[in-house]
């Protein structure tokens, strides 16, 4: 399960706490022993300390993309300051399913059923779910 949803707002730790916490590669990035895929990249050092959105779930990675790098990257939980996002989402979720899925946020119900309305006609499988990820419409 995950700890944060799209559109929460969370602090990225410092560089110096997670080069405590984790292992310096020889490329100067922070490698992360538990998972071989993740790793802190240099170009990713000048967020820490700051407040990130998240933009969308990277499900190959099961991680998270940022909205501050164009969701460039993938970010885990452990380069998160703690388990409760600063500002949380209130966006409804809209999950459109064709070969792949895709989340779709927007700050209303309303908005959300006219969206889903008009991605049926394109045949497409579409959910709504509340910022709480409850669903509404399937």
């Amino acid at each position: 399960m995950r700890k944060y949803n799209i559109g929460d707002k969370v602090k990225v730790k410092s560089w110096e706490d997670m080069a405590k916490e984790h292992c310096i590669d020889d490329d100067g990035d922070i490698f992360f022993e538990d998972d071989e895929l993740y790793f802190m990249q240099e170009t990713m050092k000048p967020l820490c300390g700051t407040i990130v959105e998240i933009s969308k779930f990277d499900d190959y990675y099961n991680g998270y993309n940022i909205k501050e790098m164009d969701d460039h990257f993938t970010w885990t939980d452990e380069m998160f300051e703690d388990a409760n996002p600063i500002v949380k989402s209130k966006s409804f979720h809209i999950h459109l399913y064709d070969k792949n899925e895709e989340i779709i946020c927007v700050d209303s119900l309303e908005k959300a059923i006219q969206h889903a309305k008009e991605f049926e006609q394109l045949n497409k499988t579409v959910i709504i779910s509340d910022p709480e990820w409850k669903i509404i419409k399937q």
